[in-house]
């Protein structure tokens, strides 16, 4: 060894014993082992930080689940598309700046769906990304590792990967480990950019469970997800969808949300909506047996309310809501108990009157 060698050798080691390292028994140097244990004392508290108030958090997954064809996609994309102008989400109260979003899919072509649905969404097409299709990645090669590069490459706030099972890359999505194998370097990946991370997953045929063991696959999607939707059709009205929330834990469960998607395709953001996510999906006989009862209660409401003379209909909605009927209960039992409705001259209010 060089003097000059000698003396950087030492310098190093110098270094090496002032960062607690030690010598060992043939007087080489080694590094200082951290303890295996962190006391709680020592863990700085983090408030979860939310992309839409009490409904998907930052950095943690979200999972929307429905049957094909509901709409789950879609309103992944007004999402992207109200972030992407800096617009609030229904029933946040302030707009953000505008904010990016990737899209991941394999179910959707970006040309003939996803971008025709964003132009109709009003989104800004600056600020949401897809894999550059000229890489030709097939789902196997879209890792963790690589959405790491890709959110440094062109950092976002929302991940959609559309659906979760087709990037599974082989492993058994009905296994526990499998999943948490899967979803464990995807979340690590979202928490490094800070970005949500919304996984979009098909339902199972068996109408029997609960909405949360609905979805396809090992339960771990939804033990493992942070907030968990779940979408439904009305049967009373095609055009009507539902978003209800099923699970929280960042927050409380918030009202289900209606949405729209009409015969031409464009879609629109309702209401709240009182039925919850098993109610939704329509589970097992109690659910119908649960209906009717409704149903029974919204017809007594409107005869006994009519019987008194015509109202206005926001009236009468505004009663139904503090008698706890949600607005598909009465809209049904309008029907049932044919209700007229007319548009008052010089106000233009809408008033229901018993036919």
């Amino acid at each position: 060894m060089s003097q000059l060698e000698a003396r950087i050798h030492a310098e190093l080691k110098q270094q090496a014993m002032a960062n607690g390292a030690a010598l060992n028994g043939n007087g080489k140097i080694e590094p200082k082992k951290k303890p295996l244990f962190e006391l709680m004392s020592t863990v700085t508290e983090e408030e979860i930080d939310h992309l839409w108030v009490n409904r998907i958090p930052r950095a943690k997954p979200t999972l929307f689940i429905g049957d094909p064809g509901v709409g789950k996609s879609y309103t992944a994309l007004a999402i992207a598309a109200a972030l992407s102008n800096g617009e609030p989400l229904p029933f946040d109260t302030e707009p953000e700046a505008p904010l990016r979003s990737w899209i991941i899919s394999t179910e959707d072509g970006p040309a003939d769906t996803i971008k025709p649905r964003l132009r109709m969404l009003g989104a800004n097409m600056e600020m949401i990304a897809i894999p550059n299709r000229d890489l030709n990645l097939s789902p196997s090669q879209i890792t963790a590792n690589l959405l790491d590069r890709m959110l440094q490459e062109f950092p976002a706030a929302l991940v959609i990967i559309d659906p979760i099972l087709a990037y599974a890359n082989g492993c058994n999505t009905d296994r526990a480990s499998d999943v948490r194998g899967l979803l464990g370097p995807l979340t690590m990946a979202a928490e490094k950019h800070k970005a949500a991370l919304l996984l979009i997953l098909h339902m199972t045929k068996n109408a029997q469970n609960k909405a949360l063991y609905r979805g396809q696959g090992s339960v771990d999607f939804v033990a493992i997800a942070r907030s968990v939707f779940v979408f439904a059709q009305d049967q009373t009205n095609p055009e009507r969808r539902l978003m209800a929330h099923a699970k929280a834990s960042a927050a409380g469960l918030q009202p289900t949300i209606e949405y729209f998607i009409d015969a031409d395709g464009e879609f629109r953001w309702g209401a709240k909506t009182t039925e919850s996510a098993d109610e939704a999906i329509g589970t097992g006989e109690p659910r119908k047996e649960r209906e009717a009862q409704q149903l029974e209660g919204a017809k007594r409401f409107l005869e006994n309310l009519l019987s008194q003379g015509p109202k206005p209909s926001n009236d009468i909605k505004a009663k139904a809501r503090e008698a706890g009927i949600s607005n598909a209960t009465l809209w049904r039992a309008k029907e049932v108990v044919n209700v007229r409705a007319s548009k008052e001259r010089g106000s233009g209010e809408w008033w229901w009157r018993l036919a």
